[in-house]
């Protein structure tokens, strides 16, 4: 059950808010007045009532800027021409082949199956050129929804089918 700031409460919080940290404000109101405050109960009233002793926003904390380590960019041919797809089944993949699935909505999954670009890539290069888009020279892979229907409506084909 929800414990309620009475005007008592509200006062002892106004007063001892600059005086007293978060945890041991709960504590003095708690025995002060027999209520079961929470120390996050302090902390969003105060934020809320805008009273000194709140924690810092975190959009004023100073950010930390990203490591500098990218990973190298997955090198592609310049045009990469479409694979026929082998539909290997799941348990039958290994280590080289292209993980792309190629079986329709709800059929067991089937993956293509040709050699994969290099270790650190999970496709072909025809399907990872068709999961990724160039970005500053570099090709990025982006799951953004509906993005192989954009690219077969592209190339004036319709479906996923279209691809293979």
């Amino acid at each position: 059950m929800p414990v309620e700031w009475t005007a008592e409460r509200l006062e002892l919080l106004h007063r001892h808010a600059g005086e007293m940290s978060s945890d041991a404000l709960s504590k003095f109101i708690n025995e002060q007045t027999g209520a079961s405050f929470t120390r996050n109960a302090i902390i969003g009233k105060r934020h809320r009532l805008k009273l000194p002793g709140c924690p810092v926003s975190i959009s004023t904390r100073p950010r930390r800027l990203p490591s500098k380590r990218l990973r190298p960019a997955v090198r592609l041919p310049v045009s990469v021409a479409p694979v026929e797809s082998l539909n290997i089944p799941f348990m039958d993949l290994e280590a080289h082949h292209c993980r792309y699935i190629t079986s329709p909505d709800g059929a067991p999954a089937l993956f293509c199956g040709q050699p994969v670009l290099s270790d650190k890539c999970s496709w072909c290069a025809w399907h990872h050129s068709v999961v990724s888009e160039s970005v500053n020279g570099r090709r990025v892979v982006s799951f953004r929804k509906g993005r192989i229907t954009h690219y077969a409506a592209e190339q004036g084909r319709s479906g996923i089918s279209a691809l293979y």
